[in-house]
């Protein structure tokens, strides 16, 4: 079998822009998100930075959620979750902050000595065994992973997208509360 170069190069290259295109930084729309992937999205366990003895069941959330995924070591980490808890007090009456430290590609000392020297005033917690980061499709910190009120990912930015676009991010945040209640 006889393959012809030009046309072999052509496939590879149409191969590489889809794949680029499902795992840029892309926001991803709930209509994209099918109704099986809403229903698959299992629950996880995450155990608390403060006191690892208290555990979360995110089946246990209700109403719209922010995911926020980060690593002590990320310099863009280091300057987002910041801001992200900034707008914690403002938003955590209608949105519940859960702040995840990648744990797999970090250390439990790293994390909880970034939330000390950080104060977040969010809730902080290890994805020790990585659950939530592979259940999430969370690859690269920062990552924040919107979920409206009936477990559908609605949009996940990754990179340090929310400190950057400060105003179209609280607009998001805004949306998010917005979905389910009408």
């Amino acid at each position: 079998m006889k393959i012809n170069l030009k046309s072999f190069m052509a496939g590879l290259v149409l191969v590489t822009v889809i794949i680029s295109g499902c795992s840029g930084s892309s926001l991803t729309p709930v209509a994209e998100v099918s109704k099986e992937q809403v229903e698959a999205l299992p629950a996880f366990e995450l155990a608390a930075i403060r006191s690892g003895d208290e555990l979360l069941n995110t089946s246990d959330l209700d109403g719209p959620i922010l995911y926020s995924f980060w690593a002590s070591w990320c310099q863009y980490c280091q300057k987002e979750i910041p801001y992200i808890d900034s707008l914690y007090s403002e938003y955590s009456d209608e949105i519940a902050f859960i702040s995840v430290n990648v744990t797999p590609d970090d250390s439990v000392e790293g994390a909880r000595t970034f939330t000390e020297e950080h104060d977040l005033q969010m809730p902080a917690y290890f994805d020790l065994d990585g659950m939530a980061s592979n259940s999430l499709g969370v690859l690269a910190v920062p990552t924040v992973v919107l979920v409206d009120r009936e477990g559908r990912i609605v949009e996940k930015l990754i990179g340090p997208s929310a400190m950057q676009s400060g105003e179209e991010f609280v607009s998001k945040l805004e949306s998010l509360i917005q979905i389910g209640k009408n």
